[in-house]
């Protein structure tokens, strides 16, 4: 058969030319001696694929098997979704750190997802697409202790960042928790009672939550021998929130706590311990729900509650029944989780 010219200029040395279901195709041959029939004979050999005048469209197989060279498999979803509903972090990070703000987010997300420890990130950011979103940030663990350490000293951006968050926040809920740590390397481990009445070298970290926005807008670490109200007030001022309520544990609570609060011009909220003579348990006491408040949903069950003003100061009973049953029941069987052996006599 005779083949066009453009056809015949894909024909090399080893291969053939063939005509098929009006298509040309190009395979492979060679020619080897048969002893039987005493002669060299053809072998069709590898399919090289379609000739097209825009040139070889190679098999099938090929190409699925060029494509999985390069073909690589990330975790998608996670990032992209987190990725997608921070673009307002995104923007705010590249404006305050313009030089660590592909680390910081990617850190951050991937904590998330993974709760890694930081020797493993640079692991997961590469089999993670925002290593696509968010390319070539450097997650090495050396590196990325370095850049933690130099971010920590820029204080100033660090609030300014923030400040950005809590625009338009109405209500900011402040919360100190306590971390015990016995490092040397760190000098802010002060000793410190936390509300466990515990006296070990501690770290106090001060946080503020946007109550509208539902989300964390301002952070402070102090020493933890530091749970003065005026680190309250230092914080909430440089935070730029207007309207803030601290929130205690039961172990913050003493007459002198109180004072200072509120000479410091202060919203708060304060647990109280249940053996406080302050407490009016008369209602409770008579049983009767009707003279209550009201009550509201806490984990399917009710909880009722009323208040009562002491000192300027409104107090807030909660009656839980499920926990009060509960803990009585504790009560009256702890005696006999000591007993070991009954005995019954006629």
């Amino acid at each position: 058969m005779k083949f066009p010219q453009w056809v015949l200029d894909f024909k090399k040395k080893g291969t053939e030319i063939r005509f098929l279901n009006n298509y040309y195709y190009l395979y492979e041959i060679s020619s080897h001696y048969d002893k039987e029939k005493k002669r060299a004979v053809k072998k069709t050999g590898k399919f090289l694929g379609k000739i097209t005048q825009d040139g070889i469209v190679p098999p099938k197989t090929d190409r699925l098997k060029a494509n999985l060279k390069n073909l690589s498999v990330k975790e998608y979803g996670a990032s992209q979704l987190i990725y997608n509903m921070n673009k307002d972090i995104v923007s705010s990070l590249k404006q305050f750190f313009p030089y660590n703000w592909k680390e910081l987010f990617s850190i951050a997300l991937l904590r998330l997802i993974y709760q890694s420890h930081l020797r493993y990130l640079e692991s997961y950011y590469t089999t993670s697409y925002i290593s696509e979103l968010i390319p070539d940030a450097k997650l090495k663990e050396k590196s990325i202790t370095a850049m933690l350490k130099q971010v920590g000293t820029q204080r100033q951006a660090i609030v300014d960042f923030f400040k950005g968050f809590v625009a338009g926040t109405d209500i900011a809920l402040v919360d100190v928790t306590s971390i015990l740590s016995n490092s040397e390397n760190m000098s802010i481990n002060q000793l410190g009672y936390n509300n466990k009445k515990i006296y070990d070298p501690q770290v106090n970290l001060l946080f503020m939550f946007s109550q509208d926005k539902q989300m964390p807008v301002y952070y402070r670490i102090l020493p933890g021998n530091v749970r003065e109200i005026s680190a309250f007030k230092l914080s909430i001022e440089e935070s730029g929130i207007d309207n803030a309520v601290i929130i205690t544990d039961k172990g913050f609570y003493s007459e002198d706590n109180v004072i200072a609060i509120e000479k410091e011009k202060l919203n708060f909220i304060i647990p109280l311990r249940r053996n406080l003579s302050i407490i009016d348990y008369n209602k409770i006491a008579k049983g009767d729900k009707s003279k209550f408040d009201g009550f509201f949903m806490f984990e399917n069950r009710p909880v009722w509650y009323y208040s009562y003003i002491v000192d300027n100061k409104k107090m807030f009973i909660f009656l839980d029944e499920h926990l009060k049953s509960s803990e009585e029941s504790d009560y009256l069987l702890k005696p006999l989780k000591n007993v070991e052996n009954f005995f019954i006599i006629n």
